[in-house]
């Protein structure tokens, strides 16, 4: 992944307060099935997040060099993860909450959307505003 990317650096932090305010609050509180249920799907979502980008780097660094080599985003592996964590969930019931999982599952895709939506928004207010400049000097 490119940690260079303002995006994936706001990202990371993100993940990692979020996760770690979800860890003390499962230590803290008797809903520890549903909070491990939320930590195990934002964990899985965020790492779906991770490697889809990675996939999607090196496609277009194939593109690039003109290489008729094929790499798909890897989308059999990540419902193959889902079901897995699906099973090993249904068979402890008592320490993770299936909900809680599902809920999980899009919050890495929500937040990425939302870190793209705001840094274009900040993008384009920060052209706007050098154009408007640009008028009135010229005025």
């Amino acid at each position: 992944m490119d940690t260079s990317h303002p995006v994936h650096r706001q990202m990371v932090r993100l993940n990692v307060a979020l996760l770690s305010t979800l860890a003390i609050l499962w230590y803290l509180t008797p809903l520890k099935p549903f909070f491990a249920g939320l930590i195990l799907g934002i964990s899985a979502s965020f790492y779906f997040t991770l490697t889809l980008s990675r996939r999607f780097r090196m496609m277009r660094l194939l593109l690039q060099h003109r290489s008729n080599r094929r790499i798909g985003t890897g989308f059999g592996f990540r419902v193959l993860l889902t079901g897995v964590l699906v099973i090993v969930i249904a068979r402890f019931p008592e320490h993770f909450s299936i909900l809680a999982f599902l809920l999980g599952l899009p919050v890495g895709a929500i937040m990425l959307a939302w870190l793209m939506w705001r840094d274009d928004s900040k993008n384009q207010s920060q052209v706007e505003r050098s154009e408007s400049d640009g008028r009135d000097t010229k005025g």
